[in-house]
């Protein structure tokens, strides 16, 4: 009998809580219920009356199962279980009107790890595609020509966004729906009624506007129709269908695209996509529209990550984008054209590192099709040593001064494992001149050798996430 506990090591098995934290009262119960075990959403974007819950990687399945029960036994019809897709088990529990002796009650459990606040999660939009023609060569002025080593067939890139429409033109039958996290429905449930992903999935791979033009495109719907916004509930349960598809096909070359950000860090989106990247899936995100440090915001400052910048048509840094240490390589991501929602022949024109991100999700599906073994390490080795370099102006503060360029797709070793390792954790860390790289939350600069994952973060100066 197929137990839970392969459930919590292999999903970390989230459970979706409401409480009775509601309006004005929010920040004073927040300055007053502080636990070790709490992680508080930021104030501007936290949904007030929702919590992740993640359980101990060590928990039994009795244990989980049983605290469960009490649960479901102190609230009585307030809860119910809800979910259980592709034969892997994940339960998840929506509880409303929790009273804080509750919550105090459930953080204190030795099978809960930590518990998040809910928060809302945005797409990185700022409201003849020239992107493709700066990608493919090294200097200015553009030479009005796209041509890219490969098309990324036979990669499977999922779209972490408001959907896709499916029908399109542009997407030749090579896109399909994955997962609605909303509704927990898989293969239903992904129509894009805000465009949004739709102009990201056209970027990554349509017939005329993208980068990877055979490859497949899979839509996961984790930003609603009503504001275009998810939750960080949405944005992780999106993640983990993922991972769930690469462990139950190990072999399929993966590639996410995530044009999302937060208000700042969240420790279980992080911890997600670090968890899945380790399983082989390359995660490519935005870094965000807050011009800011980029290591302020989740989930690009994942180490798991490849976090994108955008830059504008005369390869200055665009004014909105987030930009430092965290940033991996910037891309075109202002003005850009794409598929559009108001027909099956419509065209968008957009602007974000949300339109970034997507170019290079594309190149990470041209280095796939020919490396599918590659790791994310040795997709972002590839991306910078055959990257434009020294080329954008006006460059936010330690920013690497590195811009997608595509041309060099098939020559690139990715590293020096070359594949050879499943997990990024095997993969050597690079080093300075004299070999040595600098430890975690040791000093550092923009230059610093940071050793294994870490990076060098802007803002605190230290080697860390």
């Amino acid at each position: 009998m197929k137990t839970f506990l392969n459930v919590i090591l292999l999903l970390h098995s989230l459970v979706y809580v409401g409480a009775t934290l509601r309006g004005s009262h929010e920040p004073r119960r927040r300055e007053l219920f502080q636990h070790r075990k709490m992680e508080w959403a930021p104030e501007d974007s936290a949904i007030s009356d929702e919590y992740i819950i993640v359980f101990d990687e060590t928990s039994t399945a009795d244990e989980v199962d049983g605290l469960l029960k009490r649960w479901m036994r102190t609230l009585l019809s307030t809860a119910k279980i809800v979910n259980e897709y592709n034969g892997l088990t994940m339960k998840t529990v929506v509880i409303k009107r929790v009273s804080l002796p509750i919550l105090k009650l459930v953080l204190n459990s030795s099978v809960v790890k930590y518990v998040e606040q809910n928060q809302v999660m945005e797409p990185s939009e700022t409201t003849s595609s020239w992107g493709l023609d700066r990608i493919n060569q090294i200097n200015l002025p553009l030479d009005n020509s796209f041509t890219a080593t490969g098309t990324g067939e036979g990669v499977d890139v999922y779209i972490i966004d408001s959907g896709i429409m499916l029908d399109h033109d542009e997407f030749e039958g090579r896109a399909r729906c994955g997962y609605n996290s909303f509704s927990n429905t898989v293969g239903t449930g992904c129509d894009d009624l805000r465009g949004h992903g739709s102009h990201v999935a056209g970027v990554v791979g349509g017939k005329t506007w993208g980068v990877a033009k055979k490859a497949n495109l899979v839509a996961v719907k984790a930003l609603n129709d009503d504001t275009g916004s998810g939750t960080l509930a949405s944005v992780v349960g999106a993640v983990t269908y993922v991972c769930d598809q690469k462990i139950k096909n190990p072999d399929q070359p993966i590639v996410v695209n995530m044009s999302i950000s937060g208000s700042g860090r969240t420790r279980s989106l992080d911890e997600e996509v670090e968890r899945c990247n380790s399983s082989g899936v390359i995660f490519i995100t935005s870094a965000g529209n807050s011009k800011g440090d980029s290591c302020s915001f989740s989930p690009g400052a994942t180490a798991g990550s490849i976090a994108v910048g955008a830059t504008k048509k005369d390869d200055s840094m665009a004014p909105f984008s987030n930009f430092g240490a965290c940033v991996d390589i910037f891309a075109p991501g202002s003005e850009i054209q794409s598929v559009g929602i108001t027909s099956t022949t419509a065209t968008a024109s957009k602007s974000g590192t949300s339109m970034a991100s997507p170019y290079v999700a594309g190149a990470a599906a041209l280095y796939l099709e020919l490396n599918p073994s590659w790791t994310g390490d040795n997709v972002r080795s590839a991306l910078k040593e055959t990257a434009s370099t020294g080329v954008i102006t006006s460059l936010g503060a330690d920013s690497e001064n590195v811009l997608l360029n595509i041309s060099g797709v098939g020559s690139s070793s990715g590293g020096s494992n070359n594949g050879s390792s499943g997990s990024d954790a095997d993969v050597p860390a690079d080093t300075g001149s004299d070999n040595t790289c600098v430890a975690l939350l040791e000093r550092c600069t923009s230059q610093t050798n940071c050793c294994g994952s870490w990076r060098c973060s802007s803002a605190f100066k230290v080697c860390w996430f």
